[in-house]
């Protein structure tokens, strides 16, 4: 046996070297540089599997899914793919991987390289090489580990000699989804092109992400914003660039305009509202109380004005025994009354899976009290349901609806006696107004860093409810508003489109442009807005000295200010009842939070 055409250093190199190359044939390689390719020509869209060996490796080094990266036509002008190995479980440091040769042109830090039939080098880096951020920067800078040749043959799909985006439509109003189609060059290869990103007009602000398929072709679409940097997008043409994700400088790839219309203004709202539907539900009013969440407790003022902390005793106790934890001290996410039994509460407080470890997800479970807090009882889930897939509280007649959702299974039980016994109930729409359902939502993680939506549902002609819109409840309150003329009005003032219409029962939604208040930071996202009785405004709008309220009366076109005497710019929980606004001050945790109201009719100065 003859082996002295392969170079190795040691006799463990050897005998890898052995196994790969098949010491004593006629092509015995370097085991240090030697990668096979198969096939190693082909057309465009060729699948490849490269195999090699990477020596002196450790098993703690071949996790489950170790990467590398493979450069076709090499890493200084070809197009790069970030992909996994699998390594052999009985020869160690031997892996083999797989790459799609490309079906078109793609992008370089010198310009569009075109592709036609030839030799490309196929280069690989970062094999092997443990996931600490030192060691990838050194072999992301570093050397090849191993280079072949595939050769290219056949024919060249057709391209575009030039990169192209279009829209659909041309002509758009704000909240109006636009179509982006087109062609571009490919970007850096994650399994899928990485694809482009959409900018709009001169500040550079960022659409969204355009996808684009392994041919070129380029496939997305966008929302027209309502607001950006806090002012009105203008009516008009703006342009809009399409530039790499992956580039740096990234390069203008092409470019469009899109024509901005007028959409729905505020002053062609006249419809007055008939029901406002909130999530969550800051504080609840009832003719003999109020109750308020702050700061995760529960407290209720009488009529007397005398204010109490509700006790939430025997709640973390059932919670155990039903296989939640809420903690020691329960914290109350939201709270619900009805006015035909004032001494019922329905709350919901936060909750996670007992003895979950790491980041478990949060839930809202139900808890119902018949005697303002005196003693608790948790709300029993349907069939097929756990307290985990509760969705929410709403009013259904003198009842209270209770929602609970699985996947695409909805399902409604309901109490007429204040909580005491549920019953089985159907999923009606409201008794008056559009067929719109706010919630129910899934469970969330706020330790994930992703906002919570509520969503608002629909049926749809096979008597399904479906998605209809949805609304950030994060840290603000979500408004669902029903109007006298059957149409509807979503209010989220922490979102991209702080009012939004609808007239088919939420099959479609309008932004509704809201005026500007002289001298006054007036988009969102607004710290409050909610909707009163009468269909005005109120909202907590940045001015020079700090947040102040201003109130948009009906079908108007300018906001009036509100004295601070009336409203106190820190006012919170801000609530609608009985011809008065409740409201009250902010405070540390565990401080007696005492119930403010003033008169509807002193908001305004006219």
């Amino acid at each position: 046996m003859r082996c002295d055409r392969v170079h190795l250093r040691g006799l463990l190199g050897l005998l890898a070297a052995l196994v790969l190359a098949g010491c004593g044939g006629p092509a015995a390689r370097s085991a240090e540089t030697a990668i096979t390719l198969s096939p190693s020509s082909g057309g465009p869209g060729t699948m490849v599997t490269v195999r090699g060996y990477v020596p002196h490796i450790t098993a703690q080094r071949q996790g489950p899914s170790p990467w590398g990266q493979i450069g076709f036509g090499g890493f200084a002008a070809g197009i790069v793919a970030n992909t996994h190995a699998t390594w052999s479980t009985k020869h160690l440091g031997h892996f083999t991987a797989v790459f799609r040769v490309p079906e078109t042109a793609w992008w370089t830090a010198q310009g569009e390289r075109k592709l036609a039939p030839g030799a490309y080098a196929v280069a690989l880096r970062c094999f092997g090489v443990p996931g600490t951020k030192p060691q990838q920067q050194r072999c992301l800078s570093g050397p090849n580990q191993f280079q072949a040749t595939f050769t290219l043959v056949g024919s060249v799909p057709s391209a575009p000699s030039d990169a192209t985006v279009t829209l659909s439509p041309v002509r758009a109003v704000p909240g109006e989804r636009v179509a982006v189609t087109g062609w571009a060059p490919l970007t850096r290869l994650f399994g899928q092109p990485l694809g482009y990103s959409l900018m709009w007009g001169p500040g550079d602000n960022l659409m969204g992400v355009v996808q684009q398929a392994l041919n070129g072709r380029l496939s997305g679409s966008f929302l027209v914003p309502a607001y950006l940097g806090g002012a009105p997008v203008p009516t008009g043409p703006v342009a809009l660039t399409l530039v790499p994700l992956a580039q740096s400088p990234a390069p203008a790839v092409a470019h469009t305009d899109l024509q901005v219309l007028a959409g729905l203004q505020w002053a062609q709202v006249r419809s007055r509202p008939i029901q406002v539907t909130s999530q969550p539900a800051p504080m609840e009013v009832e003719p003999r109380a109020a109750v308020v969440v702050a700061n995760g407790s529960l407290w209720v003022t009488g009529a007397s004005g005398a204010t109490r902390q509700v006790g939430l005793s025997g709640i973390a106790t059932q919670a155990q025994r039903l296989g939640y934890s809420t903690g020691t001290t329960p914290r109350v996410h939201g709270v619900k009354g009805t006015v035909a039994f004032p001494a019922s509460l329905f709350i919901t407080v936060d909750a996670t899976a007992a003895n979950a470890a790491g980041n478990p997800p949060f839930f809202h479970i139900p808890f119902t009290s018949p005697n303002l807090g005196v003693t608790w009882q948790a709300v029993s889930p349907p069939p097929g349901m756990t307290l985990a897939n509760f969705a929410g509280y709403r009013d259904v007649g003198p009842g209270v609806d209770a929602l609970w959702t699985r996947g695409s299974r909805v399902v409604s039980v309901v109490t007429t006696n204040g909580g005491l016994t549920w019953r089985p109930a159907s999923l009606a729409c409201p008794a008056s107004g559009p067929c719109l359902l706010m919630g129910p939502g899934e469970p969330f993680s706020p330790g994930l860093g992703a906002n919570v939506l509520q969503p608002i549902w629909r049926p749809n002609r096979q008597h399904q409810w479906v998605l209809s819109a949805q609304g950030d409840i994060t840290n603000s309150t979500l408004e669902l508003v029903s109007l006298a003329d059957g149409a509807a009005l979503l209010i989220d003032g922490a979102g991209p489109y702080p009012v939004q219409m609808t007239t088919d029962g939420g099959r479609t939604w309008q932004s509704v442009a809201l005026p500007n208040a002289p001298g006054v930071f007036s988009g969102p996202p607004y710290q409050s807005l909610l909707m009163l009785p009468d269909g005005a405004l109120l909202a907590s709008l940045g001015t020079g000295g700090g947040a102040a309220w201003h109130l948009l009366p009906p079908a108007s076109g300018q906001w009036q200010s509100v004295p601070a005497s009336v409203l106190p710019p820190t006012a919170s929980g801000l609530t609608a009842a009985r011809g008065r606004l409740w409201w009250y001050p902010p405070g540390p945790a565990g401080q007696a939070v005492t119930v403010h109201s003033t008169p509807l009719g002193a908001l305004s100065s006219r």
